[in-house]
């Protein structure tokens, strides 16, 4: 019997495709027991809140549903349907277009402000302008009432023009000596305060050597010895002493002062208004300032100094004129003073010093401030 040949194919293994199949009916089942739990529990919560339902409460839900239904009669569902998507089509293209705009907002907002910024600032504006418009009106008020006032106001009387010549000016002798000529008060007084100084110092030496007028004593930085008095003690020493330079004289007023912010102490010369030469005694062509000037004139180092206070110009320009018809040398600065106060050699304590001395200006350097130089002193 001949033999079989073997089958060029091989056999399908069905073992892998059974244990697929059972895996399937295990979780069908799973699930199938899942649900008929849930359904278990959903019925007994059913029945449980329809036997809480009283009979009242179903009428009343009856009546709400045939309410409805009478409310949905005649509506066309097709036609809502199609609005709705077209109402939705609508926000769809409206929320594209706020996209677009936010991004491209957010590439351009570079060096924006924010709305509240905004907001902010124009009400910080708003109260600037009301500050400024206050402060308009205000001035204005003020106009108003100085614009009245000046109404009322006469006008004043503007005095007649001068010719006034101005001197060449000429160089001053080598080694000159200065003669003071107080112009105040529409007079002339010769005021030498130097004479009046080492006169007072003089007076005062011997009695500063008393132990009990030296406040302190010190080396300053080039090895000196410098010593420092009393300032009050020496105040009232130098009140005595004016009384006595004061004593005779009838041209001038010496005094003292006492000066607690100050390291010196001074004498106050303040020339008497009923002294002097006035403008009537100038009036003659030998008058007794020409006298004097001549006098002056002999020793060629004397130069003529007025010091001209802003209430005698005119007799100043009448002095002038006679110096310059005697020849004698002059000169003149404006004084704004009404006396001379020459400062003592005796070094005092400060009885007090100043707190409010302004040392920087906040934004300026310390040499910052321009200087502009004086006039030269020149002779005519």
């Amino acid at each position: 019997m001949p033999k079989k040949k073997p089958s060029e194919e091989a056999g399908i293994n069905m073992d892998v495709m059974m244990d697929s199949m059972t895996n399937v009916v295990g979780v069908l089942l799973l699930i199938l027991i899942i649900v008929q739990i849930q359904i278990s529990t959903a019925v007994e919560t059913i029945e449980t809140v329809l036997k809480n339902i009283t009979s009242k409460e179903l009428k009343q839900l009856e009546s709400k549903i045939a309410e409805q239904n009478k409310n949905i009669k005649g509506v066309d569902v097709s036609q809502i349907n199609e609005a709705y998507k077209q109402a939705m089509g609508d926000v769809d293209e409206a929320q594209l277009r706020v996209n677009l705009y936010t991004e491209k907002a957010e590439q351009t907002s570079s060096g924006l402000l924010d709305v509240r910024e905004l907001i902010e600032m124009k009400y910080d504006k708003t109260s600037v302008v009301d500050l400024e418009k206050n402060i308009f009106t205000d001035l204005s008020r003020e106009r108003q009432q100085l614009e009245a006032a000046l109404a009322k106001t006469p006008a004043p009387k503007i005095p007649e023009g001068a010719d006034i010549i101005v001197p060449a000016g000429l160089p001053l002798p080598k080694g000159y000596r200065e003669i003071k000529v107080m112009c105040i008060y529409n007079r002339l007084y010769f005021i030498q305060d130097g004479d009046y100084r080492k006169m007072a110092e003089t007076m005062m030496e011997r009695r500063m050597a008393a132990p009990e007028m030296i406040y302190s004593n010190y080396v300053d930085s080039a090895g000196r010895q410098v010593t420092v008095y009393d300032h009050k003690k020496t105040y009232d020493l130098l009140s005595t002493l004016a009384t006595n330079l004061n004593a005779g004289n009838t041209n001038f007023q010496i005094t003292t002062y006492l000066r607690e912010y100050e390291d010196r102490v001074r004498i106050d010369i303040r020339p008497d208004k009923t002294a002097g030469f006035s403008m009537a005694d100038l009036e003659d062509n030998n008058n007794p300032l020409r006298k004097q000037l001549l006098a002056l004139k002999r020793e060629p180092k004397n130069v003529l100094w007025f010091y001209v206070y802003k209430d005698s110009l005119d007799i100043y320009l009448r002095a002038r004129d006679i110096g310059q018809a005697v020849g004698i040398p002059q000169g003149w600065d404006y004084y704004p003073w009404t006396g001379m106060s020459p400062t003592l050699k005796f070094a005092v304590n400060r009885i007090k010093v100043r707190t409010n001395i302004i040392t920087k200006v906040e934004g300026r350097s310390k040499d910052s401030a321009i200087q502009i130089a004086g006039p030269k002193r020149t002779a005519n």
